[in-house]
């Protein structure tokens, strides 16, 4: 019945598509139809080139991201376990936290130059913060009682943190993981435009200068394929990890 439902979506979405350059929303050399899109994503995925482009940039997001998750929890464990660290992290946070991708690379680009770190920086940067907070709310609304019950069965507080609190708070920090995926992926494109000379949107701007429109809007497709995977990637991740609480919220839902 789900894929009923995304297939009746994607075919709604191609209709509008398909409507509105029948009524020339826009000129067609700028708004192609859904076929001449279709053409040239089939033309794109059985180029060498341009999937060897796209597997750099899935490859970037996906360092990035391996570097993310294990930081954020890192930090956002710290931040919920040492008030003063939580208190001195607050005011940076803030202020970094709204920066989208591309407002730092510039700064960047001067700092540490070009080159794989330069898109680990960016990607790290903008796809910790999630992961951070979520971890942070989720190991400070660790349930009193689970506490106190290990506690009594004599747990140290390591004990108490990696047999207690981590196991409840996963769930919760599987919601900043996903959304750091997909930042992930955004992060790769965004400096792949703005300081690449390969990838998935390097390929984009090229193509857009070029005026090859239909190769555009493929590759804007294609860009959603790939945070299509990378959300399946964390589900499966996530139903590896804590299945347990799946099958725990389904029980409970019968």
């Amino acid at each position: 019945m789900i894929w009923l439902r995304r297939g009746l979506a994607l075919a709604l979405v191609v209709a509008v598509w398909q409507v509105a350059v029948l009524i020339e929303v826009a000129p067609q050399r700028y708004l192609p139809t859904p076929a001449q899109a279709l053409q040239a994503l089939l033309r794109i995925v059985t180029s060498r080139d341009d999937m060897s482009a796209n597997a750099l940039t899935l490859g970037r997001a996906l360092a990035g991201f391996a570097l993310t998750v294990p930081l954020g929890i890192a930090l956002g464990a710290l931040g919920a376990l040492v008030p003063p660290f939580q208190r001195m992290m607050r005011p940076w946070s803030e202020l970094l936290r709204p920066l989208p991708p591309a407002a730092i690379i510039p700064i960047s680009v001067f700092a540490i130059g070009f080159g794989l770190k330069l898109y680990l920086f960016v990607i790290v940067f903008a796809a910790v913060w999630p992961v951070y907070f979520n971890t942070m709310a989720a190991f400070a609304g660790t349930s009193e009682m689970l506490l106190r019950t290990g506690r009594a069965f004599g747990y140290s507080k390591v004990e108490l943190v990696w047999s207690v609190v981590l196991p409840q708070a996963l769930p919760q920090i599987f919601i900043g993981i996903r959304i750091a995926a997909t930042v992930s992926l955004i992060g790769s494109v965004v400096t792949d435009l703005f300081a690449g000379q390969d990838g998935l949107g390097y390929l984009l701007f090229e193509r857009a200068f070029a005026l090859r429109i239909p190769d555009v809007f493929a590759l804007t497709v294609l860009c959603g394929i790939n945070g299509m995977l990378f959300n399946q990637m964390v589900l499966v991740l996530r139903r590896f990890i804590i299945g347990w609480h799946e099958q725990m919220m389904a029980e409970a839902a019968a």
